[in-house]
């Protein structure tokens, strides 16, 4: 049987590495980044930190690193000067068809239909 100190240790750890892959993902999310990367990070192995990182997010690694892009993205949309194209790639999206499908899947519209309303005050 573990001690009390065996279970706090290894939350703490578990909190640690939670700490550094956030923290690794804020830092280069407009970059591309590779599960492998983030997988060394928490001293694991890729298939070990899918499970890992799924169990304490209750989300895949990819479709959290897309909802912080596409937060990134909402961000930057109150800046009229930026097309949506740059937006896709300041935002850490490689391509434009797989930024407005990643857009659509989380914001649930196009970023153009986003930006119109946001723009014209009907952000609801």
């Amino acid at each position: 049987m573990a001690g009390l100190g065996y279970v706090q240790t290894h939350q703490q750890e578990e909190a640690y590495k939670m700490t550094k892959v956030y923290d690794y993902i804020m830092a280069r999310f407009r970059h591309p980044i590779l599960l492998q990367e983030v997988a060394r990070i928490a001293n694991l192995t890729p298939q070990s930190f899918c499970r890992f990182f799924k169990s304490r997010t209750r989300k895949t690694f990819s479709r959290f690193l897309n909802e912080v892009r596409v937060g990134y993205a909402c961000k930057l949309m109150s800046e009229e000067h930026l097309n949506i194209s740059d937006i896709c790639f300041q935002s850490g999206f490689n391509n434009l068809s797989n930024f407005n499908r990643q857009f659509k899947k989380i914001v649930n519209k196009s970023p153009l239909k986003y930006r119109k309303e946001y723009l014209a005050g009907e952000f609801k």
